[in-house]
Order: structure tokens, then C-alpha cells, then sequence
């Protein structure tokens, strides 16, 4: 009986992994909390940009997710194996403009499904007033254009990182700081080309008649 009372009597001694989930757990409950607070604030511009930061947050890490996934699946069943060093920056800047395309594309996609313009126009709303479809329009382009545009970004720099190791670089390390605003002329001049092509598509619109392609 007295082993048994010296049992019971003995307390449980907590290690640091102990403490580290405890303190995980406290740190992720209040965290929550904080923003159930946030976006309930009594201040409108409190919660409009409390919603704005969690939006945004959320589709960094979803884009995340989504690069990474289609980055393996391709290099485990589409890209040899093996490569040499000029073939990897091939296969890199040939994925950033694979994103970027789909950024340009899938945003005039988009916003001519919205219009009714585009002929896989489905789930589309008639009743839906003007200004109903407007704010629509606006909400699903910068959903995928924000995310289209992440990937965009870590495709980027990933080729960047692959031309910084490239043998002819890593025997003069300084170069590799000039492949950083190499590759941001680089984006600057893809972007200006595709605003050169939307306005061109946007005047042959207007010039054929049919505003609703502009």
C-alpha cells in the first residue's frame, strides 16, 4: 500500500518538448483569437485590411503549395534526370514563362468568362445587377492573378538560382549579384510586351465594334 501511495504522490516531470507544444498551442490559440478581433473590429478600414493581410498570406502559401506540388510532379516524370547545367536554366526559364503565360492568360480568361465573351462562359448569373458583376469580375481576377503571380515570382527565382550556380559563376562569386537585376529587367521587359499586347488587343476590339473585348 505505501508503494502505492508513493506512486500516486510522485508528479509527472514535463520535458522542453513539453513545454514547446504548450507553448505552440497557447501561441496558435491567441493568434487566432487576435484575428477573429481583428476582422470584427468596429473600424471598417481595420477589417478591410486585416481581411486584405490574411488574403494575401493565404495565397502566398497556397501558391506555395501549388508550385512546389507541379515543380516535382514535373521533374519526377517529365524532366530527364541528369541534366547539365545549361539545360537546367532551359528547363527553369521555360517554366517561368510557362507561369507568366498562364497569369496573361488566365486573367483575359477570366475576365472575358465574366463579360460573357468567352464561349466556356458557364455558371454564369443573369440576374446578377451591373455593379454585383463588376465587383465579381474584380474579385475572381485578382484571386488568380495574385496567385498566378506568386508562382510567377518563385518560378523566377528558381531560374535565377539555377543560372547563379552555373560553373562559369561559381568560380567568380561576385557575378552572381548581377543575375538579381538581370532577372528583374528580365520581368520588366515581359511585362511591358504583354501590356503592349493588351492594348493592341484592346484597340483591334474597338476597332472591330465589340467594346466588350477591351
Amino acid at each position: 500500500e505505501s508503494e502505492v501511495e508513493d506512486e500516486e504522490g510522485e508528479e509527472e516531470e514535463f520535458t522542453e518538448i513539453d513545454y514547446a507544444e504548450s507553448l505552440m498551442l497557447l501561441g496558435g490559440i491567441s493568434f487566432v483569437m487576435m484575428m477573429f478581433y481583428l476582422v470584427n473590429h468596429e473600424d471598417e478600414d481595420m477589417k478591410y485590411y486585416s481581411w486584405l493581410v490574411i488574403s494575401t498570406t493565404i495565397s502566398i502559401f497556397a501558391a506555395v503549395l501549388i508550385y512546389t506540388a507541379v515543380r516535382h510532379v514535373l521533374h519526377a516524370f517529365v524532366v530527364p534526370k541528369g541534366l547539365p547545367p545549361a539545360a537546367r536554366v532551359a528547363v527553369a526559364l521555360t517554366e517561368m514563362l510557362l507561369y507568366f503565360l498562364c497569369l496573361q492568360v488566365g486573367t483575359a480568361f477570366e475576365v472575358s468568362r465574366s463579360m460573357g465573351t468567352s464561349r466556356l462562359g458557364c455558371c454564369e448569373d443573369k440576374w446578377q445587377t451591373p455593379e454585383a458583376k463588376k465587383e465579381q469580375t474584380e474579385r475572381r481576377t485578382k484571386c488568380w492573378a495574385t496567385i498566378f503571380a506568386h508562382m510567377t515570382g518563385f518560378a523566377a527565382i528558381h531560374c535565377g538560382g539555377t543560372i547563379q550556380h552555373l560553373s562559369m559563376l561559381r568560380k567568380r562569386p561576385l557575378l552572381t549579384y548581377l543575375v538579381p537585376p538581370l532577372m528583374f529587367v528580365f520581368c520588366v521587359i515581359l511585362n511591358w510586351l504583354a501590356r503592349r499586347v493588351r492594348e493592341r488587343w484592346a484597340v483591334y476590339a474597338a476597332n472591330a465594334g465589340d467594346y466588350s473585348k477591351v
